[in-house]
């Protein structure tokens, strides 16, 4: 049976940890990311349309033009419960899973 250095099961164990707590920073700042990014919808959908243009392209838009962004650009509200709440779910998912929990 091969004897084990403790200096290498250490330094392995050491990356392991490592690796964990990255992974676990990359899904905490994917889900800030998420979260920021439904809030500032939440916060462009409360403003007048004339600001909202402002906001996105720095002029005016035709009605036409303001409908097509509207459509790709934002989520409906409900939308956007749906996806914070399912956003939660996952990362509590994962972040249990890293804990091992």
């Amino acid at each position: 049976m091969p004897s084990l250095d403790p200096s290498t099961t250490l330094s392995t164990a050491s990356l392991v940890i490592a690796m964990e707590i990255l992974w676990i920073v990359i899904w905490v700042l994917v889900v800030w990311f998420i979260i920021d990014l439904v809030r500032v919808q939440d916060v462009i959908a409360r403003m007048p349309q004339d600001e909202q243009d402002r906001f996105l392209v720095g002029t005016p838009l035709t009605p036409e033009t303001r409908e097509f962004l509207h459509r790709r650009l934002y989520f409906p509200n409900s939308s956007r419960r749906f996806l914070l709440v399912l956003v939660l779910v996952f990362a509590i998912g994962i972040f249990s899973k890293l804990l091992g929990l």
